[in-house]
Formats: C-alpha cells, structure tokens, sequence
C-alpha cells in the first residue's frame, strides 16, 4: 500500500476512498491515511495565514506608497479577505486563527512588502497598524 503511496499520490488517494465506500477497511493504508487527514487541517490554517500575509502586504504597500498605487493591490486584498472568509465559513474551528498568526503574518507581511517596494524593513512599523477587523475588512 505504502508503495503506491509514494509512487502515485491520486491512484493512491483513490483506492483508500473506493475502501473506505465499500467498507474494506482491513485494506486501509492506516498510517498514511493518519497523515493525510490530520494535514488537511494544517492546510486550512497554512492558506489562511498566506492571505492573511498577502493582505497586510498590500495594506502597507498602499499606506506607504500611494503613488504606485494600482487597481491591483485591492483586487488583492479583497481576494485574500474573501478567502478568509470563506475558509473560516467552511471551517468555523477555524474562527479564532486570523487572531492566533496575526503576529507572524505581519512580521512575513514587512518582509514581503520590503522586498517589493525596497523600502527597509526597519522602516514598517514594528507592530501592526490595523486592527484583525480592519484588516479583515470587517465593520
């Protein structure tokens, strides 16, 4: 089992469903499976901290260069917020993770910010400037 696990992910995946359908559960592949479903959370997290990065970034791009401003940087933000959104919809355990990461968010956010606009990092604001909520763009 372990061997089509690691040489083909999707027939893999596949199979353990077609077993799981028709009950066969003595042919599961227990200690993959494990792995899988317990990641498929971290998958949820790990997406809502990348937008959650992408929209502060964009943030700070417009708060510290205004003049090269673009249509593009609030298709982004609005983008990320929705997704947020809707992963926390569809995972409402999920509610409270914006909170948890918006430190490590913001510190990646100035990185990623100061890459693009060659501003120094030292020069972003140590902590973040916005609330979760206006962040997230809620009222």
């Amino acid at each position: 089992m372990s061997d089509l696990y690691e040489k083909d992910f999707m027939a893999w995946s596949l199979e353990q469903a077609e077993f799981l359908r028709d009950k066969q559960f003595d042919k599961l592949d227990i200690e993959h499976l494990f792995g899988e479903v317990y990641d498929l959370g971290k998958a949820d997290k790990r997406s809502i901290q990348s937008h959650l990065m992408q929209v502060i970034a964009h943030m700070l791009k417009y708060k510290f260069q205004k003049a090269y401003y673009t249509k593009s940087w609030q298709d982004t933000i609005d983008y990320g917020r929705a997704e947020i959104r809707d992963l926390i919809e569809d995972c409402p355990s999920l509610k409270h993770y914006p909170e948890e990461t918006l430190d490590t968010s913001y510190f990646r956010a100035v990185k990623l910010a100061s890459k693009q606009t060659g501003i120094e990092i030292r020069d972003f604001p140590v902590e973040c400037p916005w609330t979760l909520n206006e962040i997230l763009g809620d009222p």
